[in-house]
C-alpha cells in the first residue's frame, strides 16, 4: 500500500513538473513573439551646411555629407503601440576630414498595419545626436579665418551634440513561430537645435553653427 501510494505520488509530482516546465516555455514563447528587435547595416546622407559653407570660403574641400555604419534597436509590442530603444552609429571620413556620428533614442510604432504577408511600421523616435569632425587643414600651425582655433597644430577636432526626432517606415515579415523579422527601415532625422560646435576638450564655441538633418537607409537581417 505504500509502495502504491509513493508510486502515484511521483507519477503526480511528473505530471506536475511537466506541467510547470509547459507553462514556462510557453510564457517564454509568448514573451518572444511580442519582442521586436533588429539589427542591419545604414546608409545615410546628412548635412552640415554651415561648417561645410565655412570651410569652402577659405578654401577647403567640404565635409562629404554620406555615411556609412549600423542600427541596432529592441522593443516589445503591447499590441495597439510598439515602444522600445534603438541606437547607431555612423561615420564618413577622407584624407581631409572625418566625421563620426551617434544616436540614442527611445521610439514608439505599430505592427497593426498588415499588407499581405508584410507589416508596415510607421515610427517615431526621440533622442540625443552626438557628431564629432576631426579637420586636417592645409599647413603647420594654420587656422581657418580665426574661426576654428585649434591648439593642435593642423588638426582641428570639434563635437556637436542635438536633441533630434526620427520619421520613418519599417518593413517587416513574422515568421512560422511569429517572431518579428526586420527587412528594412528608411527615416528623416531631424535636428531640434541650431547647435553650435565646440572645439573638442575645452567650452569655447567655434563660432559656427548646424542644425543637422540626415536621411537615411537600413537594411536588416
Amino acid at each position: 500500500m505504500i509502495t502504491m501510494l509513493i508510486l502515484f505520488a511521483s507519477s503526480q509530482w511528473s505530471i506536475a513538473q511537466e506541467m510547470g516546465d509547459s507553462t514556462q516555455n510557453n510564457k517564454y514563447w509568448k514573451f518572444r513573439t511580442k519582442l521586436d528587435k533588429y539589427f542591419g547595416l545604414q546608409a545615410s546622407y546628412m548635412n552640415l551646411t554651415n561648417l561645410n559653407d565655412l570651410l569652402k570660403a577659405n578654401g577647403y574641400p567640404e565635409i562629404s555629407k554620406l555615411q556609412v555604419g549600423v542600427g541596432l534597436g529592441v522593443g516589445y509590442d503591447l499590441g495597439p503601440v510598439l515602444i522600445g530603444v534603438d541606437l547607431e552609429g555612423n561615420i564618413n571620413f577622407s584624407d581631409k576630414a572625418r566625421v563620426r556620428t551617434g544616436r540614442v533614442g527611445m521610439f514608439v510604432s505599430t505592427n497593426k498595419i498588415v499588407t499581405g504577408q508584410m507589416i508596415v511600421s510607421p515610427f517615431v523616435c526621440f533622442g540625443l545626436q552626438s557628431t564629432d569632425s576631426r579637420i586636417r587643414v592645409k599647413d603647420e600651425g594654420t587656422t581657418v579665418e580665426g574661426l576654428l582655433q585649434s591648439e593642435r597644430g593642423n588638426v582641428i577636432e570639434l563635437e556637436h551634440f542635438s536633441p533630434v526626432v526620427d520619421f520613418g517606415l519599417a518593413l517587416k515579415k513574422r515568421n512560422s513561430r511569429g517572431w518579428t523579422n526586420h527587412h528594412m527601415r528608411v527615416g528623416y532625422r531631424l535636428g531640434l537645435q541650431d547647435a553650435k560646435w565646440t572645439t573638442s576638450g575645452s567650452n569655447r564655441d567655434a563660432d559656427v553653427h548646424d542644425r543637422i538633418n540626415a536621411a537615411y537607409l537600413q537594411w536588416c537581417f
